[in-house]
């Protein structure tokens, strides 16, 4: 009988071996205080309470992609790296949801207007 839960042709994800998640597991003790210690620095006072987050996802986006690395040094580099990015990323997500919430007080057309003025002052920033 076929898994009604499991479309066709989808592979079911696997966990990782004893081994693997125990690496995963010490990689992360050893570098959680430092990378908790960046995102906060990262993501500044009104959003430290995201740090923990950001610490996570950046090991385990990181960690994914630990075959690429040649030296620990490199994971290290990504790993800090990475932090970086999701505390980036966790700012622009709320800075958006902040000028959203502040236009939808001025109606539709206003909202249109600032929007897009905003996308083009964030793409020149990006760029």
């Amino acid at each position: 009988m076929a898994d009604v839960k499991q479309p066709a042709g989808v592979a079911l994800s696997q966990p990782y071996a004893p081994t693997v998640e125990r690496e995963l597991t010490d990689s992360y003790r050893a570098h959680y205080d430092s990378l908790l210690t960046q995102a906060r620095d990262a993501l500044g006072p009104e959003l430290a309470h995201f740090s923990g987050k950001m610490a996570q996802q950046a090991m385990l986006a990181t960690f994914a992609r630990r075959t690429e690395f040649a030296t620990p040094q490199s994971f290290d580099d990504a790993l800090h790296e990475a932090v970086l990015d999701e505390a980036a990323t966790q700012r622009a997500a709320q800075d958006l949801e902040a000028t959203l919430g502040l236009l939808a007080e001025q109606g539709p057309i206003e909202v249109e207007r600032k929007y897009a003025r905003a996308g083009v002052r964030r793409a020149l920033a990006l760029g």
